[in-house]
């Protein structure tokens, strides 16, 4: 089963999240992507290549700043890909002429800690979990964002699992929001995190990477998204973002090589245990 890793940084929106901590790789080809190869298959086209993937967040945010703690769920939609900074859309992708139409999106739930719902607050991540799924047939329809979290409003009968993903550590923060446009959010929430995938059964060939190596999936997330809707609560703030736009730079990522010192250091610890074993003989 193949394992990646998806990093994602955000600039507003609490759900997703900036790389934290990541291991030096040796950079390889960016990611490929089959539709037919899921199980089902999403369309029947075929493979593309691509290293970016600008999205569309839609999310519901509860700080309770008596208890100290924050829950979100949302949908981040995937609107097209870029490929070496031009503009992508690969056959079939989100009704694009030339193949069964098909669309992509990941649904994630948080929760966590933070110390306050104003300016400057910031906090930590306690749980996070992603999907990663194929939309058959490109017919989910719109995104209806409430107080229950995100939800499509059309057919999601005939979706796939491609992957889950779980928090390996995140902060979040608030910051204040500089608009003068009247009714806007004084504060702008962020968060920094690492998340960890592994495909599901039901992804099949859809994520292709070579056998001989093992590749991460890196995304650093920059997201535009606006707050479109925010209220204050009885215990603290509800923060509502429809629709908003980001990006993910995806990057797929051979296994750590070891430097040329630290194979020196290696083999400088085995020619002593060899020398220590000739004078015990």
């Amino acid at each position: 089963m193949t394992h990646f890793k998806l990093l994602v940084a955000a600039t507003t929106g609490l759900a997703m999240f900036a790389t934290v901590g990541v291991a030096a790789a040796a950079p390889a080809a960016p990611f490929t992507f089959n539709p037919s190869l899921s199980a089902p298959a999403l369309s029947n086209a075929g493979p593309f290549t691509a290293d970016n993937l600008i999205f569309s967040q839609y999310s519901n945010i509860d700080i309770n700043s008596t208890t100290g703690t924050f829950t979100e769920s949302g949908i981040l939609r995937v609107a097209n890909f870029q490929s070496v900074g031009s503009a992508l859309l690969p056959p079939g992708f989100a009704g694009t002429l030339g193949a069964n139409p098909y669309g992509l999106y990941l649904t994630f739930i948080a929760t966590g800690n933070i110390n306050g719902a104003g300016p400057g607050a910031t906090g930590t991540f306690s749980t996070l979990s992603v999907n990663f799924v194929g939309d058959g047939g490109n017919d989910n329809g719109g995104i209806v964002v409430s107080s229950a979290g995100a939800t499509f409003s059309g057919n999601t009968a005939n979706d796939v699992l491609l992957a889950t993903g779980t928090l390996t550590s995140g902060t979040v923060g608030l910051a204040a929001n500089s608009s003068t446009v009247e009714g806007a959010s004084p504060v702008l929430p962020s968060a920094f995190a690492l998340v960890k995938f592994t495909d599901a059964a039901t992804a099949g060939g859809f994520f292709v990477i070579p056998a001989t190596m093992q590749f991460n999936l890196d995304s650093a997330f920059t997201n535009n998204s606006q707050v479109t809707s925010y209220s204050t609560t009885a215990t603290g703030i509800n923060l509502q973002i429809r629709g908003g736009a980001g990006n993910g730079t995806i990057t797929a990522q051979a296994a750590a090589v070891p430097e040329p010192a630290s194979l020196a250091l290696i083999g400088a610890g085995l020619a002593a245990i060899g020398v220590l074993r000739r004078r015990r003989a």
